[in-house]
Order: C-alpha cells, then sequence, then structure tokens
C-alpha cells in the first residue's frame, strides 16, 4: 500500500493502458481485500490518483467540476479533496480494466484516429467510462454500433442501431450517434478486425457502488466532506464483501450516516414516521406509505415505481437534508435488505408532524 504521506508525480510521458493493466489490477485486488479504514487509507495516499494520466486526469475534472476542486498533491490540500479525487479516480480505473480486457480478447490496437469508411472495427470509451463498439462498415457506409452508459444518472443502459459517420473518430472528439444523442469525448480509442464478444457487462460493475451523481455544489465542512467520502467507501466494501461480514459493514454504514446526520442536522432532523416522503440528490423520491408497519417506495426521476420496501425501519437515524441515510427493510420471503441514500435533498413532512426542517 502506498505511504499515504507521500505520492508521486504524473510521469512525463503517459504510459500506454496495455501496460498499465496490471499495475491496476493488482491495486484493485489489494484494494477489495482491505478493509474500509484500509480503503480510506488508499485514497488518502492518491493511490489511483497516481496511475492515471495528467489527461484523464482533467477529463475526471471536468466531468465533476463541483467536486474535485483543487490539487490533491499540493501540500496543503486537505484530507477531503484527496479522498474524493481517489475515489472518483478509482471509479474510472475500473471502467479502464474493463475495457482493456474487452481490447486484449479483440486482439485491437491503440489508434488516435479512423476515418469514417476505414475497414476497421472501434471500441472506445469515453470520458465518462461509458464504452463505444463500432462494427466495420456496411456496403452503404452505416455502421452497427452498441453504447454502453456507465454507472451514472441512469447508468447502465445500453443502445443499439446504425450510425453513417460523418466525421472521422478522434481520440479526445465526441461522436454523433444520432441528431440527439452524442458521447462525451473519447479518452481510448482501439481499432481491429472485429470487436470482441459481447459480454453484455455494464461498464463499471459489479465493482462500482458508489455515488452516481456529481454534487450539486461544494462542501465546505472538510469533516462533513471526509465522512461522506467514508460513508461511500462502507457501502462500497459492504456490497463487496462476503455475506457473513456484510451485516457488520450495514451497521457500519448506519453508525456513519448517523454521526453525519447529528453533525448536519441542528435541529434534529425528521424521524422516518414524520415523513410523507424526501427527495435524494439523484432526483430518486422516497414516498413513506404507514398502515401498521412502514413502507417506503422508492421512484425513479422519472416518477417511476422502482423499489417497494417492506417493514422499513432506519434504526434510530433521522432524515436530514445533506446527509446519508440507511434503510433497513424486508424483501421476498422476508430476507433482510438494506437500501443506502446517499445524500438527502428535500424533505416533505406529514402535515403538523416533525421538527423545523434543517439545512
Amino acid at each position: 500500500m502506498n505511504d499515504p504521506t507521500t505520492t508521486k508525480e504524473a510521469p512525463a510521458r503517459a504510459i500506454p493502458l496495455p501496460v498499465r493493466l496490471a499495475d491496476m489490477e493488482a491495486l484493485e485486488q489489494r484494494y477489495l481485500s482491505a478493509s474500509p479504514d484500509d480503503r480510506m487509507i488508499f485514497h488518502l495516499g492518491l493511490t489511483y490518483f497516481t496511475l492515471l494520466s495528467d489527461e484523464e486526469r482533467f477529463a475526471l475534472e471536468r466531468r465533476f467540476p463541483n467536486e474535485l476542486m483543487g490539487e490533491p498533491r499540493s501540500v496543503d490540500s486537505t484530507e477531503g479533496t484527496r479522498v474524493a479525487w481517489d475515489l472518483r479516480s478509482r471509479e474510472l480505473i475500473v471502467c479502464m480494466m474493463q475495457f482493456g480486457e474487452r481490447v486484449l480478447k479483440a486482439r485491437m490496437d491503440m489508434v488516435r484516429k479512423v476515418a469514417p469508411d476505414e475497414d476497421v472495427a472501434v471500441l472506445a470509451m469515453t470520458a465518462t467510462g461509458s464504452f463505444l463498439e463500432l462494427g466495420r462498415p456496411l456496403p452503404d457506409g452505416s455502421r452497427p454500433y452498441t453504447y454502453r452508459a456507465s454507472a451514472r444518472p441512469g447508468g447502465g443502459r445500453r443502445s443499439d442501431g446504425m450510425v453513417r459517420l460523418k466525421e472521422p473518430i478522434l481520440l479526445g472528439n465526441a461522436v454523433w450517434l444520432a441528431e440527439r444523442f452524442r458521447t462525451s469525448e473519447l479518452l481510448i480509442v482501439a481499432a481491429g478486425p472485429e470487436l470482441p464478444p459481447d459480454d453484455g457487462v455494464t461498464p463499471g460493475r459489479p465493482k462500482l457502488y458508489g455515488p452516481t451523481e456529481d454534487e450539486a455544489k461544494p462542501i465546505a465542512d472538510d469533516p462533513v466532506r471526509v465522512g461522506l467520502t467514508r460513508f461511500r467507501v462502507l457501502v462500497d466494501a459492504a456490497q463487496n464483501a462476503a455475506e457473513e461480514t456484510r451485516t457488520d459493514l450495514h451497521e457500519l454504514a448506519a453508525d456513519v450516516a448517523r454521526e453525519l446526520q447529528q453533525r448536519l442536522g441542528t435541529d434534529g432532523g425528521y424521524l422516518l414516521e414524520e415523513l410523507a416522503a424526501f427527495t435524494t440528490g439523484s432526483g430518486a423520491r422516497y414516498e413513506v406509505l404507514q398502515h401498521g408497519a412502514m413502507d417506503v417506495v422508492r421512484r425513479g426521476a422519472d416518477g417511476e415505481a422502482l423499489v417497494w420496501m417492506s417493514d422499513a425501519n432506519v434504526g434510530g437515524q433521522t432524515v436530514v437534508i445533506g446527509a446519508p441515510l440507511v434503510i433497513f427493510y424486508s424483501g421476498v420471503h422476508g430476507a433482510g435488505k438494506v437500501a443506502f441514500v446517499f445524500r438527502v435533498a428535500v424533505v416533505e413532512p406529514l402535515e403538523g408532524g416533525g421538527a423545523p426542517g434543517p439545512g
């Protein structure tokens, strides 16, 4: 593990992705087997950040402008700055590892440019970690494409279709796939005679379980920012943990959430039963239904019911704007389940009940 008190400068010339894959994979294996506290030490030491090129770090900074601020290698950088940068660096590296596996399977070459009519298949990764696959051109000049969105807002979706390229595919440029649908800029481009077999994998999964949106505004209080990041690390650890240790990690995450609720909720926050609903930073809405036992229904930003949580409870936590929340509930056949909320953004109290709105 890297010494958290020292960091390495980025190399003057970026090392090609295939050469870095072994280092990335070795680091990820150590990370996955580490305890949550040790994972925090990884991030404080900028362990993942140091494996990225300057171009990749710049892409991350543009992707999360409100969250990734400042120079994490500076002697004046805070713990929150370093951990936030390194956590996002890990997300990008996990996607790069999955991309690299596909490139190696297909024996493709890294390139900077592909002409619209060039008789090659193309596999590219965007700055957000999404994958774009383009088949070889057909006689009419069109190409079949598959776009796999990364673990971002609305992520996990897959789009398939046909596209007739009007411009060359260039490293650093976006690609228009339809009139109103284009990728973000391309971070890596590979070309070869055939695409790798379709494995159906969504970039970033199943290894990533962290937050899926940039924070709406910077968090000025650094202890809170570190606490929120620790919550994210605990959630990631719990989702990757063996069954026998997962319950303990769920309780630890609830403890961290409770501490943050107490720090941010100067008015005490709300009990779950005092709310009609609350909304998260990503736009998901949780409706609280009370008919004997308490149920919670999670709806997406479009209003569609996604998850029904029966016999829900939060184990002594309160619902506080700006803080995370852990919801324990019963799944199919009464199996114990857990839902993680990374940031409460809006609360809707029941009429005539509850504390004053915090925040």
